[in-house]
């Protein structure tokens, strides 16, 4: 997938101007996605939009990302840091798209949000057509299964990119 390489606007000019990235307990794959769109929107000169990530597990401590997903991430220029944050039923009023990273989060995402007119996608629905579905867990796992992560995280915010640029408001 080639990367957008302009954009003509401004974060006002796009319907989706806030994403929640979700996974199990945000140490690994929605920070580093949020930090990924982050830089991507910046790379295209949109700024004021809302991007933040979360985790749906209960466990609040901060636990550090496993060092292969560590390395991998700093090779990249991704720095992660522990942040626990609970998704809450208020954060679907706060952001126009919710992306779960995989069908076990999405569940609980779903379930979370009853009764709300959540926008929730998975995140393969910005990856190309022959992608698994689900993003998988790097904790604890392989440096070539944390690169994997990272590859599937980027290709996808370029296709959120393109999604978030394609959808203008109507004047």
């Amino acid at each position: 997938m080639v990367a957008i390489n302009t954009f003509q606007g401004s974060a006002d000019d796009l319907q989706c101007k806030s994403v929640l990235f979700v996974c199990w307990g945000n140490i690994c794959r929605s920070p580093a996605a949020e930090i990924i769109l982050k830089r991507e929107m910046k790379r295209l000169g949109v700024d004021g939009l809302q991007i933040e990530s979360a985790g749906v597990s209960p466990d609040d401590r901060p636990i550090n990302p496993s060092w292969p997903m560590q390395w991998a991430s700093f090779r990249r220029g991704v720095w992660l840091k522990p942040r626990p944050r609970l998704l809450r039923k208020r954060d679907f009023a706060r952001f126009d798209l919710v992306i779960a990273m995989d069908r076990d989060v999405l569940f609980s995402i779903r379930t979370i949000a009853k009764g709300t007119s959540a926008n929730v996608k998975l995140l393969s629905e910005f990856l190309p057509a022959n992608s698994p579905i689900d993003v998988p867990d790097p904790m604890r796992r392989s440096l070539s299964v944390c690169n994997r992560v990272l590859d599937m995280l980027e290709t996808a915010c370029d296709g959120i990119c393109r999604y978030m640029t394609r959808n203008p408001v109507a004047a």
